[in-house]
């Protein structure tokens, strides 16, 4: 236990240095060394699409790796450029190495046989596809998995992500995660044939707590893909005057001018405490989300971050948002995308009781902390495919 410490120590005390890349010195290679030696298992997580929910999955499998039964040491290779604020990535048990080149990402990798790679979506990017593809076709390590954290875009939609179909870089994964509400065959172009296993949409129960949340003036909204803020004005006319809005998005609206005093936007920001911290003050959370049969789960990822912080999400609801969302039970749902709809259901929120109120807001954040929680998933995936 005292050598855990002691390399562990080390292991903080060099990535506290912010070293982004792979330091080919003494140092670092003795140290790889020390930690290869006393770890059981190796696995690395390849995080290869800069998204704020991809940065909160890494940092539940750091949690999980942290606790395994085992002496699991995860290293993450990534390529992102924002350092996501808010978000730790303390690593007690390895190194979070930015991708810099080839060159940089084989010297790297060559020091540690690892026991499982892990790869977190497709890239977004036509960079990160070629060390994403060179992981991919990778025969060294006997176990590589798959984990889409976010809805698979229509062809076209990505050049990269087109070659990767065209190239089936996933063929010959020995497993693969892809959410609830996504097609088979979409997957299977690229390569996935066996164990394909569909997954509850989770969010980082962690880091979206209760314990800053207050009641404010305000109701809070976000998004920019598949919402009608026109819809939301509409409604918010026909509500009292003392009742504020703020919209956290990047699309650019024309407001009533009957408005004006009542709604304030919010550009979004590389610092995701900035989200949090609007959806700790607010009331509640609507989210005006059209029918989108590409994405039927629009809206869902931020209804559940406001569950796990303990809020009431008024959400647009069909067949997957209703396997999530219990209408008056854990949240609010609405038939239509109409301001009618949506003035009914806020007006519905503000007339609860303290009590039915309190009733709600607690089940939606027992509910998420049980089905939807990053924490259980990554848990549980280490457990299952990294020799727990």
């Amino acid at each position: 236990m005292r050598q855990n410490k002691k390399l562990k120590k080390a292991i903080e005390t060099y990535n506290a240095r912010n070293f982004s890349v792979y330091m080919d010195n003494s140092a670092f290679n003795n140290l790889i060394k020390l930690r290869n030696k006393f770890f059981d298992k190796k696995i690395l997580l390849i995080n290869l699409r800069d998204a704020p929910s991809n940065a909160h999955l890494e940092r539940a499998f750091l949690r999980a790796a942290s606790v395994s039964k085992e002496k699991t040491a995860l290293d993450i290779f990534h390529s992102f450029e924002n350092n996501y604020d808010g978000i730790s990535h303390d690593n007690p048990t390895g190194f979070r190495v930015k991708y810099s080149g080839m060159d940089n990402l084989k010297e790297f990798t060559a020091k540690t046989k690892y026991d499982a790679l892990i790869f977190i979506d497709l890239p977004y990017g036509d960079e990160e596809l070629v060390p994403y593809a060179w992981f991919a076709r990778r025969n060294k390590t006997p176990k590589k998995f798959f984990i889409a954290n976010d809805v698979l875009l229509s062809r076209g939609s990505i050049f990269g992500m087109d070659l990767a179909e065209d190239l089936r870089l996933l063929k010959g994964f020995s497993a693969a995660y892809i959410l609830d509400h996504a097609g088979l065959n979409g997957w299977k172009r690229f390569g996935l044939s066996h164990k394909i296993f569909k997954r509850r949409f989770a969010v980082d129960c962690r880091y979206f707590d209760n314990k800053k949340s207050f009641q404010g003036n305000y109701v809070f909204s976000c998004g920019s893909i598949a919402r009608d803020f026109e819809a939301l004005f509409e409604a918010m006319a026909l509500l009292p005057k003392t009742l504020k809005l703020k919209i956290y998005t990047d699309k650019k609206l024309p407001l009533p001018s009957s408005l004006k005093n009542r709604v304030q936007f919010i550009a979004p920001s590389s610092d995701s405490s900035k989200m949090k911290n609007l959806i700790a003050g607010a009331k509640f959370v609507v989210l005006p989300t059209v029918e989108d049969k590409g994405n039927p789960g629009a809206g869902l990822s931020s209804s559940l971050m406001a569950m796990a912080m303990g809020k009431i999400a008024l959400v647009r609801g069909n067949t997957l948002m209703h396997s999530y969302l219990k209408n008056g039970v854990n949240a609010f749902t609405y038939k239509k995308g109409c301001a009618a709809q949506l003035s009914r259901g806020i007006k519905r929120i503000l007339a609860l009781g303290e009590a039915e109120k309190k009733r709600i807001e607690t089940n939606a954040r027992e509910i998420v902390f049980k089905r939807n929680n990053m924490d259980i998933f990554a848990g549980e995936f280490i457990k299952k495919h990294c020799g727990d």
